[in-house]
């Protein structure tokens, strides 16, 4: 039974990239029997070598063309990857110069883009996907990507409400608003986007020690500057008078969502 030079070629680039990660980076890579559009698994390790349980998947093209730099790619499979929550990087090995470039199939975050056909997609690698010791801090932000794009819609969506919670104030302010549901939207909206805080808190934890809070810290003081600023428009307006019961208890969750709020407690 003949090996081909393709599969003496493909094997070569699996073996070499297992290789060049476990030596050059000091990260398990572990190779798998079934071929399913992933040929390997990357295990993310911090600084100490321990493993933070997040992993990289490897799709990887072995070459001898010197002058390759790019992969195309069947839109089943790149549909397939972006379906499965482990982020997919391409890797592209050419075995004769022993060099290994890497890219991940999302561009800058989203999705790519197919070619003007609809059917394929191509991949293009230059000098700055070449694999190296440099990118160790780019690959473990790259191994958050599904956390770090779930912080980012929630805090999007924070931000967005307390923008509005903070322009709908200063309009009101020093006007006297009789409607009492008026100011119970305002109560619903506040408390909607402090139960999301608390939940983006929640995954932020997970991943602050590896990449940082992901702008959370901002949205929170955005979440208490609209906070504060509702206060101030309910005192003026003598809110109090007709609702003291419901001012009562949104001054009480104000204290309680504080604390459990801030990154820091």
């Amino acid at each position: 039974m003949k090996y081909a030079n393709v599969n003496v070629t493909g094997d070569a680039g699996e073996y070499y990239f297992a290789y060049f990660v476990t030596h050059t980076l000091g990260w398990p890579c572990r190779l798998l029997d079934i071929d399913i559009g992933i040929d390997a698994q990357v295990e993310i390790l911090d600084d100490k070598s321990h493993s933070t349980g997040q992993f990289l998947a490897v799709q990887i093209k072995g070459t001898r063309d010197r002058e390759k730099l790019s992969i195309d790619v069947a839109k089943k499979h790149v549909d397939y990857w972006l379906s499965i929550d482990i982020p997919v990087l391409l890797a592209l090995v050419n075995v004769d110069r022993r060099t290994v470039y890497i890219k991940s199939i999302r561009v800058n975050g989203d999705d790519p883009s197919p070619n003007t056909s609809g059917e394929n997609y191509k991949f293009r690698f230059n000098r700055s996907d070449l694999l190296s010791v440099s990118r160790i801090g780019e690959l473990r932000l790259l191994a958050y990507a599904t956390e770090i794009r779930c912080i980012e819609k929630i805090l999007n969506s924070v931000n967005s409400k307390c923008s509005e919670i903070i322009e709908d104030c200063n309009m009101e302010e020093g006007i006297k608003v009789e409607d009492h549901e008026h100011y119970l939207d305002f109560i619903s909206d506040i408390r909607d986007v402090g139960g999301q805080l608390f939940n983006c808190k929640e995954l932020v934890l997970k991943v602050r020690s590896q990449v940082g809070d992901c702008g959370y810290a901002e949205s929170y003081n955005l979440f208490m500057r609209a906070r504060s600023d509702m206060s101030y428009l309910f005192d003026r307006a003598d809110y109090m008078i007709y609702n003291p019961s419901e001012m009562k208890a949104f001054n009480e969750d104000y204290f309680a969502l504080n604390s459990k709020l801030a990154l820091d407690y």
